[in-house]
Order: C-alpha cells, then sequence, then structure tokens
C-alpha cells in the first residue's frame, strides 16, 4: 500500500515538480495550491494522508495557520507536518517552529525532502534509486 502525502504549495513550477518527484518515488500525491484547500480537503476526506508538506507562505490560509488547524484537531493531530520554506530560520517565529515535525528551505530541498519522508514515516526503503 502506497503513503498518502498532502503536499500544500502556491508556486506552480514548484508544484508541479515536488509532486512529480514525489510520484516517481512512488508516494500517493495530493495536491493544493493554499492552506485553505488543504484545510477543506483535510475535513472531508475520510482517508487521511500518512504525511503532510506544506509551504509556510500562501494565501488565504498559511503553513502555520493550517499546522496550528491540524495540531488541534483530535482526529489530525498526529499526522507529521513537514513545512518547506523561502524564509530563514531567523524569520521564523520560535513559536511557529514547534508545530512541525520538520522545516526544510528551499530552493534545494529535494535531496532532503526524500530522507526526511523515510525517516518521518519510519521506511526502511523507498526503493528511491532514481537521481532526483
Amino acid at each position: 500500500m502506497n503513503k498518502k502525502i498532502l503536499f500544500i504549495e502556491d508556486d506552480l513550477v514548484i508544484r508541479f515538480t515536488t509532486n512529480k518527484q514525489l510520484q516517481k518515488w512512488g508516494f500517493e500525491i495530493t495536491v493544493k495550491e493554499d492552506g485553505y484547500q488543504a484545510y477543506e480537503f483535510l475535513m472531508s476526506t475520510p482517508t487521511l494522508p500518512d504525511l503532510i508538506i506544506t509551504d509556510i507562505m500562501m494565501p488565504n490560509m498559511s503553513g502555520i495557520e493550517l499546522a496550528n488547524f491540524i495540531r488541534g484537531e483530535k482526529r489530525l493531530k498526529n499526522i507529521p507536518i513537514i513545512a518547506i520554506t523561502a524564509l530563514n530560520e531567523e524569520d521564523l517565529s520560535k513559536d511557529d517552529l514547534p508545530i512541525f515535525d520538520l522545516v526544510i528551505t528551499k530552493p534545494t530541498f529535494a535531496h532532503v525532502l526524500k530522507r526526511e519522508i523515510t525517516q518521518i514515516l519510519k521506511l526502511n526503503d523507498l526503493g528511491l534509486q532514481e537521481k532526483y
């Protein structure tokens, strides 16, 4: 059974390329363009994702707002959340960091993302032999 990832990113190029890479690695991906679309999805889906990967800065609902919502919902609170951001660590509030399991900086995050997904989902081998 494929692991399910909810991927939220407002930048079209990053959304497209990361979605393709995650699919190539064998994940079942649901893609949303902003936090509000992800919120609506999470509230309506009977099958929850195994992992959420979200941008932080997005229109309508930021990744921080989305993560706070997720952490406050009994049904959702244990889903791991990886934040991806163009912000550097100094730009992020120390109060916001604990809501994420991991924060990865864009744009060079593919190899880090692969390693961290493997670790967070406790997968021994993703069969990720392709180059990224």
